[in-house]
C-alpha cells in the first residue's frame, strides 16, 4: 500500500501501526526517514497530484487527510464502515472514497467537507474507485452476492451543489 510522490524522491507506508515518510535520493544512496504518526487501522493511502496531502482510509470507516508539509490532520466522517479505496481527482481538490458499507463519498479536500454521496447497493462492498483522466467521470467496482459490478458517472460542476451526478452508465 505505499504511495510515492511524482518524482519518485518520498513514499509513504503505514508499519501496521504508523505511518511512515521515506525520503530517498538515489543518486547518492542515502534517506531519511520521517513518522507521521499513529494509523493503526490504515487500509488504503492515497496521494494528491501535488504531493501535498496525504489521504489514509481507515478499518473503522474515517478518512485521515495529512498535509506532508505542515504535518496537519484532518479527519473526515461519514462511512458507516472500513474504506477499502480512495482517490484524489486529478486536480487534486476533490477526494473520492469507497467503504464497505457500499457508498462512494466524494470530499472536497481544502475544506475537509462531503460534497456527495453515491448509494451503490448493487454493488455491495466497493473495492475499488478511479477518476477518468479529465475528472468528469468516476468509476466503482465493487462486489455483490452475485459477483462483481462495475459503474461509471458524470460529474458536472455546479455553483450552488458543488456536484451534480448524472445517471449510472
Amino acid at each position: 500500500m505505499p504511495v510515492f510522490t511524482s518524482d519518485g524522491n518520498q513514499a509513504v507506508f503505514s508499519t501496521g501501526s504508523s505511518l511512515r515518510l521515506l525520503r530517498c535520493n538515489l543518486d547518492e544512496a542515502n534517506g531519511s526517514e520521517e513518522d507521521l504518526g499513529p494509523a493503526p487501522q490504515a487500509n488504503v493511502l492515497a496521494l494528491a497530484p501535488n504531493d501535498r496531502t496525504l489521504a489514509v482510509g481507515n478499518s473503522d470507516s474515517t478518512i485521515d487527510l495529512i498535509d506532508l508539509q505542515t504535518g496537519s490532520r484532518r479527519q473526515l466522517t461519514g462511512h458507516l464502515r472500513g474504506i477499502h479505496d480512495l482517490t484524489f481527482s486529478p486536480d487534486g481538490r476533490t477526494l473520492l472514497s469507497g467503504s464497505a458499507d457500499g457508498t462512494l463519498r466524494l470530499w472536497r479536500v481544502d475544506v475537509a467537507e462531503p460534497l456527495g454521496i453515491l448509494e451503490t447497493r448493487a454493488h455491495g462492498d466497493i473495492q475499488q474507485v478511479a477518476f477518468s483522466p479529465d475528472g468528469r467521470t468516476l468509476a466503482a467496482a465493487g462486489r455483490d452476492g452475485a459477483g462483481g459490478a462495475v459503474s461509471l458517472w458524470e460529474l458536472a460542476p455546479s455553483a450552488t451543489q458543488g456536484v451534480k451526478l448524472s445517471a449510472a452508465k
